[in-house]
């Protein structure tokens, strides 16, 4: 995952502010597995990082065709808005498939 948020970075597609932000918390997360913290402490640092995810997206500093593959990550704990995005992009598209140029303005 933080490979995606560099290249994002790299690339133009994420803030570079918000991008070390998103790499400082999972560098976090990753300490707490390495330093055997437990199942639970690792969560809580991903929650902060989907969190963090969110407000980025409110900010924003990234786009909804950026964002939803890196929430979608199944490192990411699920948030709620990206069912409600991916429903929003389906009816828009008249199909369930991800793709397009669509993007849609936070609520």
């Amino acid at each position: 995952m933080q490979s995606t948020v560099c290249g994002l970075v790299s690339s133009g597609q994420l803030a570079k502010d918000a991008g070390e932000d998103l790499d400082k918390r999972l560098d976090e997360a990753a300490e707490r597995l390495a330093d055997g913290d437990g199942e639970a402490k690792v969560h809580e640092k991903l929650v902060e990082f989907a969190q963090q995810l969110v407000n980025v997206r409110k900010d924003g500093k990234i786009s909804d065709s950026t964002y939803l593959p890196i929430a979608r990550h199944p490192g990411v704990p699920p948030r709620p808005d990206v069912a409600r995005l991916e429903a929003i992009r389906a009816s828009a598209s008249g199909s369930a498939q991800w793709g397009g140029a669509w993007e849609y303005p936070v609520r």
